[in-house]
């Protein structure tokens, strides 16, 4: 994968000459794409595409760390750090897992409101300095699971310290290279908290994708309601923009819109 190649290790995709990449063995932002077929999932007929596409990243890796990484308790609580699309994931998979109390924490205020409707039972502001003394008080003195969806490493730190003795702390996005995290040695044995990371969800994608769209299908997973807009390709640097600018919690790019002609 991090040859940029397909799983043989070949690559099939070139412009004027040049070799192009397959990243994570696909290639994206286009309407054609080589895919090696262990890099494919079948649908169920009548799958919304739209769903399908947030499937393939953000939903399986939220969704992946709750119940494949962290195996999650019922009656348990669970703060997730950073409500875009992985950390929504994260809040639907905790719902379904039986969290009695999800707690976002979330600088962009319509992303706060979107996590409250997808199962959060609180939403504080990540800007607010009393952030972390609000959620021990709400959780009664730590959580039991703290998920970082966000890549920066004083998320961790903060994870770290609004977690009960024997809890976990669950790392999902990746921090810049070189990043470092700083936390109190002495708790680190004193109070047997579990750190650890998940890539990718720690995804079975041939076993989870299925059982994902089983739960949507049956009307536990709200997935559609992570789709703030649909844009035709030309319109990728616009999908760009407002997902760096907390417009919408995940945004759908149509290729096959701008064959026909009818946008989004």
């Amino acid at each position: 994968m991090a040859a940029g190649s397909l799983p043989g290790g070949g690559f099939r995709l070139s412009h004027n000459g040049t070799r192009l990449h397959h990243y994570s063995f696909l290639s994206t932002f286009a309407r054609h794409a080589i895919v090696n077929e262990r890099s494919c999932i079948g649908l169920p007929a009548g799958t919304d595409p739209d769903v399908a596409a947030l499937i393939g990243c953000a939903v399986m890796t939220g969704i992946g760390a709750v119940i494949n990484r962290a195996k999650i308790n019922p009656g348990c609580s669970v703060a997730v750090f950073g409500a875009g699309g992985v950390g929504l994931s994260v809040i639907m998979g905790a719902r379904v897992a039986g969290a009695e109390t999800i707690v976002a924490v979330e600088p962009v205020g319509s992303r706060r409101a979107l996590a409250l409707e997808l199962g959060a039972t609180l939403a504080l502001d990540g800007n607010d300095p009393a952030v972390a003394q609000g959620l021990l008080d709400y959780s009664h003195g730590g959580v039991d699971y703290a998920f970082v969806a966000a890549g920066l490493a004083s998320l961790l730190e903060l994870a770290f310290s609004v977690t009960r003795p024997g809890g976990m702390i669950v790392a999902i996005g990746v921090p810049p290279d070189g990043s470092a995290v700083t936390l109190p040695a002495p708790q680190l044995v004193r109070s047997e908290k579990i750190i650890t990371g998940t890539l990718y969800g720690s995804a079975r994608p041939a076993i989870d994708m299925p059982m994902i769209l089983r739960l949507h299908a049956q009307g536990r997973l709200p997935l559609e309601k992570l789709v703030g807009r649909r844009y035709r390709l030309a319109e990728v640097n616009e999908a760009f923009a407002d997902m760096r600018s907390g417009t919408f919690a995940r945004a759908v790019l149509r290729p096959w819109a701008d064959r026909t002609g009818t946008g989004g």
